[in-house]
């Protein structure tokens, strides 16, 4: 029963993100224009052309720098309002990237939840067997997986 209810959010995920896909090709078919991404590089505009607030990106500025990120990067509407990098890193230094699953599996929830799809985040999501005791099995549905909550870090899977 776990096993089909996974396979069933997994699908509504994939299906909410080919529908979010489909819905701005279609937007994009309508308006006449061509996509703005993506392209051989992004295209920069302010925050205010994009519906955001300059100061509240300067105060995220301000708590990437107490949080050792190496870079911050912000796209609103397809065009880049926000390129920031932390000492010692620039655009020119590669650098490991981790931990990005879950941006792409919240967007992808987001995505669903708009396009009525999915109607809940409280959903169970079922791990495999094998790491059914690292988690924390009453949090362990896909809002927990995505705020960190599902884990138990006094734990390791591996030892």
């Amino acid at each position: 029963m776990r096993n089909s209810r996974s396979r069933v959010l997994r699908l509504a995920l994939l299906i909410a993100l080919l529908a979010g896909v489909a819905g701005v090709t279609a937007d994009l078919a309508r308006a006449g224009t061509e996509p703005i991404w993506p392209t051989q590089q992004w295209q920069a505009s302010s925050p205010e052309e994009q519906g955001m607030d300059s100061a509240a990106l300067a105060r995220l500025i301000d708590f990437g720098q107490t949080r050792n990120l190496d870079s911050l990067l912000i796209v609103r509407h397809g065009k880049m309002v926000l390129d920031a990098y932390y000492a010692p890193y620039t655009a020119d230094i590669p650098h490991a990237v981790n931990s990005v699953t879950k941006a792409v599996v919240g967007t992808l929830a987001a995505i669903a939840l708009k396009e009525g799809v999915l109607d809940s985040t409280s959903h169970p999501v079922n791990p495999a067997q094998r790491w059914t005791l690292w988690f924390d099995g009453d949090k362990f549905n896909l809002r927990g997986s995505l705020d960190g909550r599902a884990v138990s870090i006094d734990s390791d899977p591996g030892g």
